[in-house]
């Protein structure tokens, strides 16, 4: 289980109220081929990845694939720092949702970049079950927030199952990337753990991957 698999499993299940078929890709190099075969209405990019980051990919899209001078490519980014937006713009992407992310962003950019009949959701009944107040209590984890976050309890737990047998990988990794002092993906991976421990209510975990 690797950490950006978990951020797929988290943005496909914030899309999952509007009944969007989505396809989903571990890295730049497949997503290119993706859109090579296929015509999508909206991309969703992640924008630290490892090898190829997502302005990079975005480029490639739009130079290298017919029809995709104008889809909407939104960045997914936990650098949601001032001057974020118009780097954004300036390489070739048109928006972005800040980590973690927040069910009703998601809402809100579907809904400015899609047209009207490419949406098929309730607004009330989102709004209706993000505000259920849950049962579950995890000592250590913000899980009110956390599902706050992602909407319902059911993504919640589908996600901290991930996280939780993602940790061993995910500790070899980090390890390893310090003892070889390959700090461009120790940045990385510590940049998407930060981001995907605040998802789950993991304030901890994530305050300390940031510092």
């Amino acid at each position: 289980m690797h950490i950006f698999s978990l951020n797929l499993t988290v943005a496909s299940g914030l899309v999952e109220p509007f009944e969007m078929k989505v396809d989903t890709a571990l890295s730049a190099v497949e997503a290119l081929e993706m859109a090579k075969r296929s015509k999508y209405d909206i991309i969703f990019m992640d924008h630290m990845m490892p090898e190829i980051d997502g302005v990079e990919a975005t480029h490639m899209i739009r130079n290298e694939v017919a029809g995709y001078e104008n889809v909407p490519i939104i960045a997914l980014t936990a650098n949601a720092v001032s001057g974020t937006k118009e780097m954004f713009l300036a390489e070739g992407m048109n928006d972005f949702i800040p980590k973690p992310i927040d069910m009703k962003d998601m809402a809100i950019k579907l809904k400015k970049w899609l047209s009207a009949e490419k949406l098929i959701f309730s607004e009330k009944s989102i709004k209706n079950e993000a505000s259920q107040t849950s049962s579950i209590v995890i000592p250590e984890l913000n899980v009110e927030k956390a599902i706050a976050l992602l909407g319902n309890e059911r993504l919640f737990m589908t996600v901290l199952k991930e996280y939780y047998f993602s940790i061993p990988k995910k500790a070899d990794l980090i390890r390893k990337y310090w003892k070889d002092e390959n700090w461009r993906n120790y940045t990385i991976e510590l940049h998407a753990l930060k981001s995907i421990s605040k998802q789950i209510g993991a304030d901890l975990v994530s305050s300390l991957a940031a510092e």
